[in-house]
């Protein structure tokens, strides 16, 4: 997900900015906020009085808002506050997040990051008689034009004589060409305006080849779902669903390629690195080119937020001095680093043999 510049941009130079996301069950968010900020309510006993006192005040600002959370239609929401630096945002989310709170210098973006992006696919179902046309994002699905229709005649070819059968297939084959070749062009016209991440095709086995040559190259070109669906008794939801069964597909693919190649670089020693350690060094070398993590796989860490270093533990900084930050889940940090540094950061939901180092990269250069 791409994160608003507000909330990135957030910075408390005391370390009393709390991050909060929370999935919105029910009439029970004020208990799971309560749950949630206990330990932050606790660990400030063990700061500053005043220091101590404004992270208090902050999470009971951020409790005040149950009321609000139960009333709003969201599936989740963030909330990003402190109250000493007159920082307050709220973010209602469009997916859900897991459930997590903590307290630093910067806001914790990770639950934001694993979030993925909209794809915006491009849909047609078509049989030999007809072709429907839609844009899709989000699950929502959108339909381009009337559907485009093809005028075959007369299906019963008995009583036709040979020639007379064969000239009215080759019409109707003609009207149907005529239509997938309509189709396609819808779908381009709507690719020049806002481009597809990807294509879903829906109909009979035949026709979708039919449909394929007929297509534009740039269309040819993106990942491609194909689903077996009859246009005459498809509904809009059953639509939906294979549009959703297919986005989730692709994403899984993307997951498989990236972790596959992270280790089997690792296996090659062909740069590439694994485990929190290694991949904090690498991180801050500005080395890695994409870093992958198994799932919501954490461990705690320091930050300096002077200069950016990440590492396990300490309490100054060994490039600049500056005081160290404890942080619960320094993979957050180290994913905003790669970001910043134009790298990729994945988060994967896959089971693989990455589950065992919980988080790799990529390198661009050996790390000493």
């Amino acid at each position: 997900m791409n994160v608003p510049s507000t909330i990135a941009e957030l910075h408390s130079p005391a370390g009393t900015l709390v991050s909060v996301y929370l999935g919105r069950p029910a009439g029970a968010s004020s208990a799971l906020l309560s749950d949630l900020l206990k330990p932050i309510r606790a660990a400030a006993d063990e700061r500053e009085r005043a220091v101590a006192k404004a992270i208090k005040a902050t999470c009971d600002r951020i409790h005040d808002l149950a009321p609000r959370i139960d009333a709003e239609p969201w599936p989740a929401v963030a909330v990003f506050a402190s109250e000493p630096d007159g920082l307050f945002e709220y973010l209602p989310l469009q997916a859900d997040v897991w459930d997590v709170a903590t307290v630093g210098p910067r806001p914790y973006l990770r639950p934001l990051r694993a979030i993925p992006e909209l794809l915006c696919v491009g849909v047609v179902v078509a049989d030999r008689e007809r072709a429907f046309v839609f844009a899709s994002e989000d699950g929502k699905l959108e339909r381009l034009g009337e559907p485009i229709e093809a005028d075959r005649g007369k299906d019963n070819y008995g009583g036709f004589s040979g020639y007379e059968e064969h000239r009215v297939r080759g019409r109707a084959e003609e009207e149907t060409s005529r239509m997938l070749h309509d189709a396609a062009d819808l779908l381009f016209e709507r690719h020049r305006q806002k481009p597809f991440d990807m294509l879903a095709l829906g109909g009979h086995a035949e026709t979708l080849e039919e449909l394929v040559p007929h297509l534009h190259a740039y269309l040819r070109s993106l990942p491609m779902h194909r689903f077996v669906v009859d246009p005459h008794t498809m509904t809009e939801a059953i639509l939906r669903r294979h549009v959703i069964e297919g986005v989730a597909a692709y994403r899984r693919q993307l997951e498989e390629r990236a972790v596959e190649e992270v280790l089997a670089r690792l296996g090659s020693g062909d740069g590439a690195v694994a485990g929190t350690s290694a991949v904090l060094k690498a991180t801050n070398a500005r080395a890695v080119e994409r870093l992958v993590v198994s799932g919501r796989f954490e461990r705690s860490g320091v930050l300096c937020d002077e200069c950016g270093w990440l590492g396990r533990s300490g309490d100054g900084c060994p490039v600049c001095g500056a005081r160290l930050f404890d942080v619960d889940d320094v993979i957050g940090p180290a994913i905003e680093a790669v970001l910043g540094a134009g790298g990729e950061a994945l988060q994967v939901s896959v089971a693989s043999a990455l589950d065992s180092h919980g988080v790799a990269a990529t390198v661009r250069f050996p790390i000493s």
